[in-house]
């Protein structure tokens, strides 16, 4: 089972200049596993001179499709909810909430932040709930202090987390769980699938 503790020990002999074959003989591991844990956290950052070609590639692409919002007003505000969750979010019948559930934070604070945008004389932040998925390698109670601050939720409406062991070797260098956010409306839940309906029919039959 993989070990947090093993990992950053790998991960700080690594950036003390030992050669990943040399780390895999200490610590008795395949030199593929080392190779993932020591990998760089995946992201696209602006390119320098000192740049591969291939960062600088992927940089370009990543911002190619320029947008820009100069207004985000309600219809905006309600296509994009409206949109997400119809990508990540549990629907009627098989839910009578709104469930809402990524492990991209970024994700989930737009996705709140949209709903009490859009919905902000009908939201009652009492009603929130949260459900977190974690590994036995997380430290419950600072992730949980995490997630709350993220969202600007209680950590009182947060349920017992289910953890899990995590038996393959892959590892995130940033991974804080798995967010379920519920949020107890019948109502509000189908206006958001109404909304994402209303959507596809308006756009569909314009794109060839």
């Amino acid at each position: 089972m993989r070990n947090r503790n093993l990992v950053k020990r790998v991960q700080s002999l690594y950036t003390q200049g030992f050669k990943q074959r040399e780390i895999a003989l200490t610590f008795r591991k395949n030199s593929s596993i080392i190779s993932r844990w020591c990998r760089k956290p995946l992201g696209i950052i602006k390119p320098t001179l000192f740049s591969s070609h291939q960062e600088k590639l992927r940089y370009y692409w990543f911002t190619s499709l320029p947008i820009k919002i100069d207004t985000l007003d309600r219809n905006l505000a309600t296509l994009l909810l409206s949109t997400l969750y119809w990508c990540e979010g549990a629907k009627y019948p098989g839910t009578n909430r709104v469930d809402f559930v990524s492990s991209d934070e970024k994700m989930q604070i737009l996705f709140i932040k949209l709903l009490r945008f859009v919905f902000s004389k009908e939201i009652d932040e009492s009603k929130f709930r949260v459900m977190l998925q974690l590994h036995t390698t997380h430290n419950v109670s600072s992730i949980i202090n995490y997630w709350s601050n993220l969202l600007n939720i209680p950590i009182k409406q947060f349920a017992k987390p289910h953890i899990t062991t995590n038996k393959n070797t892959k590892y995130r260098h940033i991974y804080n769980g798995t967010c379920g956010l519920r949020y107890y409306d019948y109502r509000i839940l189908l206006k958001i699938m109404g909304g994402y309906n209303q959507i596809s029919n308006q756009i569909i039959d314009r794109l060839i």
